[in-house]
């Protein structure tokens, strides 16, 4: 299995390709499994739930295995390990991918940010989650939309942006509770 060749210690070196459809069709869930806030959530991904995504990812596989073909792979590539050279056809091609499939570890939108009145929206603009006060989120979770590169770089930006916010609705508070002092009734 894949889990069992992350985990293996490498035989040699070597390289590895990997396709993924970077933005998919397929979308998945994140339910409550009960009113209980310590229970975990139920998580269904849905891979390939939508067929374009399988082709997408069979195409993939062509590409790479059309790259490492190449005169400039020559002295360092050894043999497919995955899916394999006896793996030829579209059709084993799908077949193995749906075996194999996982994630690219980049899932993003399960509180997507957007007004009130988008009914698939989650938090607002400022980050704070709708129907609930003083609680915000503040993560890769509010992108809307999965980025077409590595999700760090947006989430740092959300984390910097989310962190202003705070800080300038904490100021806020505190400059109107000082106003709100005064002096001549301090105990």
């Amino acid at each position: 299995t894949n889990a069992d060749l992350l985990l293996a210690p490498p035989l040699s070196t070597g390289f590895n390709l990997k396709p993924h459809c970077v933005v998919p069709y397929s979308k998945g869930t994140v339910r409550l499994r009960s009113s209980d806030p310590k229970d975990k959530p139920l998580i269904d991904p849905k891979y390939l739930s939508d067929p374009r995504d399988l082709e997408c990812i069979v195409e993939g596989i062509k590409i790479c295995r059309k790259v490492v073909s190449t005169k400039a792979f020559d002295a360092i590539r050894g043999p497919e390990l995955q899916p394999g050279e006896q793996i030829k056809t579209d059709s084993q091609l799908r077949s193995w991918v749906r075996e194999n499939v996982d994630t690219g570890y980049h899932p993003v939108g399960t509180c997507k940010i957007g007004s009130e009145f988008d009914p698939m929206s989650v938090v607002d603009p400022q980050l704070k989650l709708h129907g609930v006060n003083r609680l915000r989120v503040i993560d890769a979770s509010v992108m809307p939309i999965i980025p077409n590169g590595n999700t760090q770089a947006g989430t740092f930006a959300v984390a910097e942006k989310g962190s202003e916010m705070l800080i300038e609705a904490a100021m806020a508070r505190e400059k109107k509770a000082s106003k709100s002092y005064n002096p001549n009734f301090a105990n």
